[in-house]
């Protein structure tokens, strides 16, 4: 199983627990153990490994990180470009 898959079930198993223990307090020692299980990290991996596109790069590059709004917008795209975050519609 890749380090991601096994991170989104993780994740989805620690709000589950999280759940269960504002609804069944009294299994609250029990549950805790599920919430600290910790999440595996990936080797060899950092933004600064991913490629980018020519695209992506224009864009970054037209950001003017001197003013505190432009290194707002920057880190804000780059998450979005490096992790590949996605708008998803109602």
């Amino acid at each position: 199983m890749a380090v991601a898959t096994r991170n989104a079930r993780l994740a989805a198993m620690h709000a589950f627990a999280r759940f269960l223990i504002s609804e069944h307090p009294e299994y609250m020692d029990t549950l805790q153990l599920v919430v600290t299980l910790p999440f595996k990290r990936a080797r060899g991996w950092h933004l600064s490994n991913i490629s980018m596109s020519p695209e992506i790069k224009s864009v970054l590059a037209r950001i003017d990180r001197r003013t505190p709004s432009g290194q707002r917008d920057y880190a804000l795209f780059s998450l979005m470009f490096n992790t590949d975050a996605r708008v998803q519609g109602s």
